[in-house]
């Protein structure tokens, strides 16, 4: 019963495949079931017939903001599809399309894609990809925990810091929260690079210190990272060790607050 309810209500005109289907569809109930006296003739009322059947199909191509972009753009979608074909690169035309026409899983798949591309391009591309999933699905995640992630290797961390927070509070009673936890790990860690960059070690400890604190509370309960963690947690040590050994005293900064979002 709630899957009929979800399926009369939820109807998605997805492609052009499903908007031909409808139409074929209001075609075949057209033929028996729109009946119209005109004094032109049967002619004339078969006209009228198309006409309404030609109504019905351009208000569904695009009535609709979302799938009138998704038509329009479908040309890029064959591009895609013949990259793929040809055993081309996808992504540089996966990323157009996704642009033109943003769907919430496509910008997924190719934010994912950008980020493992991990160069400059692919960065500037990623931040553009992730923005606009966070826009689409501002209670997301993983599209916020990813910006949040792009804006720190662009050095933006004042504006990341937002996007971890609000990460954490949407995956707060989940246990992937620990996976946003990491992503505050590397956002310390990345912090405190910076700050040694800028010969401001005291910083940097202070820092290093802190993402010390936010991949312990990861290690202990997120086990699809438990690895990496006890990796990273590793080379923080020598980290603090080094500026400890140094005789560098921690200059407290201001960080986000990350475990008042935690159940």
């Amino acid at each position: 019963m709630a899957e009929s309810i979800r399926a009369a209500f939820d109807f998605n005109l997805h492609m052009v495949p499903n908007l031909v289907l409808f139409s074929f569809l209001v075609g075949g109930m057209g033929a028996n079931c729109l009946t119209f006296s005109t004094t032109e003739g049967p002619q004339a009322s078969r006209l009228v017939k198309v006409g309404v059947l030609l109504f019905l199909f351009l208000f569904g191509a695009f009535g609709n903001n979302s799938i009138r972009r998704e038509v329009v753009a479908f040309p890029l979608w064959l591009k895609v599809e013949s990259a793929r074909a040809n055993e081309e690169e996808v992504l540089p035309k996966l990323y157009e399309y996704s642009l033109s026409a943003p769907s919430y899983y496509v910008l997924r798949q190719v934010g994912r894609a950008l980020i493992e591309k991990e160069r400059e391009q692919g960065l500037k591309q990623a931040i553009e990809i992730w923005q606009l999933v966070v826009k689409i699905h501002p209670f997301d995640g993983e599209g916020l925990a990813n910006y949040a992630y792009c804006l720190d290797n662009a050095g933006e961390f004042s504006q990341a810091e937002g996007y971890h927070l609000r990460a954490l509070e949407a995956v707060a009673r989940r246990e992937n929260k620990y996976g946003v936890v990491y992503g505050v790990g590397w956002h310390l860690i990345r912090r405190a690079d910076h700050a040694s960059k800028l010969r401001r070690p005291g910083e940097a400890l202070f820092l290093y210190q802190a993402s010390r604190e936010a991949f312990a509370e990861s290690h202990r309960l997120n086990f699809s990272r438990r690895k990496l963690n006890r990796e990273v947690l590793g080379w923080l040590e020598q980290q603090i060790q080094f500026l400890e050994g140094a005789r560098i005293e921690p200059v407290e900064v201001e960080i986000l607050d990350w475990r008042s979002k935690l159940p």
